[in-house]
Parts: C-alpha cells; sequence; structure tokens
C-alpha cells in the first residue's frame, strides 16, 4: 500500500515538471512569433528606406535652388523627403499593432552633427520583458535574453545624392 502512495506522489511530481516544461516552451514559442513579426516588419521599413534613398538622386530633384538647398544639408534634406506626409519618397512608419492597439515600434528619424548621415532608430518593447508596477518601483517579471525591456535597430543612410554634390 505504501508503495503505491509513493508512485503516486513521484508520478504527480513528474507530470507538475512537464506541465511546467510545456508551458515554458509554449511562452517562448509565443515570443518568438512575436519577435519574429516585429523584425520583419523593421526589416520591411528599412528596405523601403533604402529604396527611397536610392530613388532620390541629385537629377530628381527639381530645381537648381532645391540642389543647392539639399547639397548645404544632405541628411536633413532625406530626412524630410522621407518623412514629408503625401511626398513622393514618403515612407510611413511601420504599423504593427498589439491586442489593445497600440503601436508596438516608435521610429525616430535624426541625422548626425556633421551633416553626414541620417539616422533612423526604431524602438520596441522586447516581447517577454513585462514590467509591471508593484509598490511604486518597476519589477521585470520575464528575464529576456538581453534583461532590457526597450530594444532598438539602428539604421544608418548616407543620403546616395550626395556624392554629386561635390563636383
Amino acid at each position: 500500500m505504501l508503495e503505491v502512495l509513493i508512485a503516486g506522489i513521484l508520478l504527480a511530481m513528474v507530470m507538475t515538471a512537464v506541465s511546467r516544461f510545456s508551458l515554458s516552451a509554449l511562452i517562448n514559442s509565443k515570443n518568438q512569433l512575436e519577435r519574429t513579426r516585429i523584425e520583419a516588419a523593421i526589416n520591411d521599413n528599412i528596405q523601403l528606406l533604402q529604396q527611397a534613398d536610392s530613388l532620390l538622386t541629385y537629377d530628381s530633384i527639381a530645381s537648381e535652388g532645391e540642389q543647392q538647398s539639399a547639397c548645404n544639408d544632405p541628411p536633413n534634406y532625406l530626412k524630410e523627403q522621407i518623412m514629408e506626409s503625401g511626398g513622393r519618397l514618403y515612407v510611413p512608419a511601420p504599423t504593427l499593432k498589439n491586442e489593445s492597439k497600440k503601436n508596438m515600434i516608435k521610429r525616430t528619424v535624426n541625422t548626425t552633427s556633421q551633416k553626414e548621415i541620417t539616422v533612423v532608430i526604431y524602438s520596441f518593447k522586447g516581447p517577454g520583458a513585462t514590467i509591471v508596477t508593484n509598490n511604486d518601483y518597476a519589477e521585470l517579471i520575464h528575464e529576456t535574453e538581453m534583461q532590457n525591456a526597450t530594444e532598438q535597430r539602428i539604421l544608418e543612410l548616407n543620403p546616395n545624392f550626395q556624392a554629386k554634390c561635390y563636383k
């Protein structure tokens, strides 16, 4: 009788361990799927930005005055062209939404102080990193590989037309 009781307890412990492993695998699978969606949206947007940069040639800039303005600050001109809503080279930010219909990816476009490079920064909360507030402090519930809730991807664009400005 005692053997049956011990066997039952051992079986319950093994089944509990197996269910925990299964649950952990499901959570990691969901997080990996979410990360894949985010990375794909960012990569698609990067390709569109690179295409816009390739299409913005020196000869495609309409007037001589605009060419001079573009050559005075090439990265800022590229930034204006890709950010100008309704423009020919406008590239909207990625619009990947989460369950609560909030945009998951924030895109910021800056230029360097040396007026050489346009810098595009994508920021997003890494899947699996959940922050809760408890007693006026933040706590990371699920530790990710990077152990950071906010991740970034950075793209640096050297304006395509810039080389013709120095002839």
